[in-house]
């Protein structure tokens, strides 16, 4: 992705003030930049150590952008890297940021937390249940009939 300057309304989203547990909706056409906006989102909340790469999670539809989003990621934090940090450091950066399809991340919480599929087999869903804290419920059930 080649280096472009933002315009005013994507550094209005780059600059709006990080909240933790909080959504910031962009509404946008196609082609208008959402995905080169979020990515100089996620480098300027990283440099300036608000968030770890860590703590970041983007998600996707496809494979395709997927990979499409770690390789313009990549470019990203080179492009606007200045000097400070050598190329593989970059790379290690950007590689602890979480890009993943929903499939992708589903599977991925299914590996980290072997034990769990075991849970639900030997329980069915009154273990899981029990697992998730009853605020979880109530948001997607809408405090209504229960299943």
């Amino acid at each position: 992705m080649p280096q472009k300057t933002p315009t005013p309304s994507q550094l209005e989203v780059i600059n709006y003030p990080y909240a933790s547990k909080t959504t910031v909706k962009v509404e946008a056409g196609p082609g208008s930049g959402k995905t080169y906006t979020l990515l100089l989102k996620v480098h300027d909340l990283v440099s300036r150590g608000i968030v770890e790469p860590d703590e970041v999670l983007i998600l996707s539809l496809t494979n395709k952008a997927v990979d499409n989003i770690i390789s313009n990621l990549l470019g990203v934090f080179h492009s606007l890297n200045q000097g400070r940090r050598t190329s593989q450091e970059l790379d290690e950066l950007v590689g602890r940021i979480g890009v993943y399809t929903i499939h992708g991340l589903a599977n991925r919480v299914v590996v980290e937390n072997e034990g769990l599929i075991n849970i639900i087999e030997e329980n069915g869903w009154r273990g899981l249940m029990k697992l998730l804290p009853q605020d979880f419920w109530k948001k997607y059930n809408g405090g209504g009939r229960r299943y």
